[in-house]
């Protein structure tokens, strides 16, 4: 049976993340691999060329520190994995091992497996979990993760004048590592709001993730964050990162109704409404009155990310094939955002003829 409480389901749906503890591992388990997570970094230190330093940090951490598997294999982990991928969740074998830094990393989100491939654009379904494992606590002193929570389901265009995509997947393409490294903390912080500001979406929660050593936290792959600085004369604060995917649809045996969405962000209701309902494999289906089509098209030729996004599964949601014709005729639009945005309800809704409409 899943661990997740439906109300839990609900919370990672909307924030994109969980924080989960291990059941069967000690304090001692969670030490030993921070001294085994401290001596890979100090074996990689003066290693040259940087694809070296790669292939020791990431892709081989379960051969290099096998014990890691008890965290990977934990049932507190796994059930949690269990309840939100389905059965027979896939590791991908991409992982890597993070050290927080004097320097911040800007808001982003991870690129597109495998190593920012732009070959599919991101689904809102969950699909993809990322998951990091602390096996140290984590305070504001030594460089948190922190998150934009309800973020997963939101992107920047990466279209560029000359038809090719622009490199990474940071919320503010201008912002770079090593230009925030180079400035004071005030205006590093300054800088990194400036950044959540571009996103263009109003009231924004920030959150630092602060946990007790040996927590994992669980998060839906697009959900968007960074590393922060760690303060001087703190010990390493290191990270094991990991993901999953799932490999089958979900089958739908288990039906039940979503939580009450009063607590949800306004924009994210239609959006989990949808995602809730078909991982009980059932489709989401309402009828729109014609002036709310035309309101809900205004929204998706002209508002904030988030309200193209909302407006989308709204029209997506409806019965009606005018909603479909806004949905077709936003695929076809010269505004990368809008055509982004059309394409996020990737169900079949059910016209009033009985014909089966593809929506995305």
């Amino acid at each position: 049976m899943p661990s997740l409480t439906d109300n839990q389901l609900l919370d990672f749906l909307s924030s994109g993340y969980v924080i989960v503890q291990p059941q069967l591992m000690t304090p001692e388990d969670h030490a030993h691999l921070w001294k085994k997570a401290n001596g890979l970094y100090e074996s990689v230190r003066d290693l040259e060329p940087q694809t070296t330093h790669l292939e020791r940090l990431g892709d081989n951490l379960r051969a290099s520190i096998p014990e890691i598997d008890q965290m990977l294999e934990d049932p507190a982990v796994t059930d949690v994995i269990r309840s939100i991928l389905g059965d027979n969740a896939f590791l991908h074998p991409h992982n890597y091992l993070h050290m927080s830094l004097p320097s911040d990393q800007p808001f982003h989100q991870d690129g597109n497996l495998p190593w920012n491939e732009r070959g599919h654009y991101r689904s809102h379904r969950p699909d993809w979990l990322i998951l990091f494992y602390y096996p140290q606590a984590v305070t504001l002193d030594n460089g948190p993760t922190e998150v934009l929570t309800g973020t997963q389901y939101w992107a920047t265009d990466i279209e560029m004048p000359d038809g090719s995509w622009r490199s990474g997947d940071k919320i503010d393409p201008e912002l770079e590592m090593s230009s925030l490294a180079r400035k004071s903390i005030k205006a590093r912080d300054r800088a990194l709001a400036a950044s959540v500001d571009k996103l263009g979406i109003p009231d924004l929660e920030r959150r630092f993730i602060e946990v007790p050593a040996g927590s994992v936290v669980i998060g839906n792959y697009d959900l968007i964050h960074r590393g922060s600085r760690t303060q001087p004369e703190q010990a390493p604060r290191y990270m094991f990162k990991f993901y999953f995917a799932r490999t089958r649809e979900p089958a739908g045996q288990d039906i039940r109704q979503p939580p009450a969405l009063a607590n949800v962000r306004e924009e994210l209701k239609p959006v989990i409404e949808t995602i809730w309902h078909w991982s009980n494999g059932t489709r989401y289906r309402t009828e729109l009155a014609p002036e709310d089509i035309e309101l809900n098209g205004q929204h998706l030729t002209a508002g904030c990310e988030a309200e193209k996004v909302a407006a989308a599964y709204r029209l997506g949601a409806d019965v009606t094939k005018d909603s479909l014709d806004v949905l077709l005729a936003g695929l076809h639009s010269e505004v990368e955002s809008v055509r982004r945005a059309s394409a996020r309800r990737p169900d079949c809704t059910q016209r009033k003829d009985g014909e089966a409409a593809y929506a995305g």
